[in-house]
């Protein structure tokens, strides 16, 4: 016959409170690792903008880059003048 053990209330209780502190630890986790996840994919999107940016100087000036692609002005040249830093 398989064993019957009886927990006391105070031993359940503080077992209900250990399940809820680690789902809520993961909780934790998973929210920071989605938020660390859009972080990066901004910074990449901010890279690969930059790259295409910086191509599209070599042939067209800020302004005509601006009104073509709808990209503002100031960030073109935010883009310029750090590629003429390096």
């Amino acid at each position: 016959m398989a064993k019957i053990e009886i927990k006391t209330f105070e031993e359940q209780m503080r077992i209900a409170g250990i399940a809820g502190e680690l789902e809520r630890a993961e909780e934790r986790g998973i929210e920071k690792g989605r938020n660390g996840g859009i972080e990066k994919g901004r910074e990449e999107a901010r890279n690969i903008e930059k790259f295409f940016i910086t191509k599209f100087l070599e042939k067209n000036t800020p302004e005509e880059i601006s009104e073509e692609y709808g990209i503002s002005l100031e960030r073109i040249l935010e883009i310029k003048n750090d590629n003429n830093q390096q």
